[in-house]
C-alpha cells in the first residue's frame, strides 16, 4: 500500500488541493472557486461551511479518490486565510 500527504490552501478565491507521494511528488493537483464576500470597503470575508464544502469536494472527488484510497492518505494539512475557518 502506497502513502500519500494531503495539502490544502483554502484561499481568498479558489480552494487548491495536492496529494503528494514521497518519491514521486505531485500526483494530482486540484482547484475550486470560492466567493469572497466584501461587505465593507476593506473588508474580506469567506463563508465557512462553503470553505468546508470546497475542501470536501477536492479531497473526495478531484485529488484522492482518482489516485489512491483514503486510507492512503496518512497526513493532511489545510492553511485559510484569517481565522474564519479556525472557529
Amino acid at each position: 500500500m502506497e502513502k500519500y500527504f494531503l495539502g490544502i490552501d483554502i484561499g481568498t478565491t479558489a480552494t487548491k488541493g495536492i496529494l503528494l507521494h514521497p518519491v514521486r511528488g505531485i500526483v494530482a493537483e486540484a482547484e475550486a472557486p470560492t466567493q469572497l464576500i466584501s461587505r465593507k470597503a476593506g473588508w474580506a470575508e469567506e463563508n465557512p461551511e462553503e470553505g468546508w464544502q470546497v475542501e470536501r469536494f477536492i479531497r473526495v472527488s478531484n485529488v484522492v479518490r482518482p489516485h489512491a484510497e483514503s486510507r492512503d492518505v496518512t497526513g493532511s494539512s489545510s492553511r485559510s486565510t484569517g481565522d474564519g475557518m479556525n472557529r
